[in-house]
């Protein structure tokens, strides 16, 4: 199961309950990968003008951020619903790893600060 782009659309006990159901509904061993927005004032200045940009950008579409949860928070919640985490990452480490320098992407801009979250159902 894959939340990319959902989850910060969402509040927290929605996304409790979302989880719980999934985990209720899937048999032992399903994966679970889930992406946490950071909150507002994680990251460095440039990290922060990156997510106001974005902000402004999602201005006029009425598209509301609800949950932003620093790693600690984003793992927690995961766990209490029922998954065991068995990796989180950022997204800085995370392009590190699959792009790598030799792409030419600007892997460094990206914020560490957001939460990509793998886990099982037991």
């Amino acid at each position: 199961l894959v939340l990319e782009g959902l989850t910060m659309y969402l509040d927290e006990p929605a996304i409790r309950r979302l989880l719980r159901d999934l985990a209720g509904a899937t048999a032992a061993g399903s994966r679970l990968a889930v992406e946490f927005h950071p909150p507002r004032k994680a990251g460095s200045s440039r990290n922060r003008r990156q997510r106001a940009l974005q902000r402004l950008a999602r201005a006029g579409s009425g598209e509301t951020l609800r949950c932003r949860l620093p790693r600690p928070e984003a793992l927690e919640l995961v766990r209490a619903s029922g998954w065991d985490v068995t990796e989180a990452a950022g997204g800085a480490e995370l392009a590190r790893a699959l792009l790598g320098p030799s792409t030419g992407l600007p892997v460094d801009a990206v914020s560490s600060h957001g939460s990509f979250v793998a886990a099982t159902h037991a």
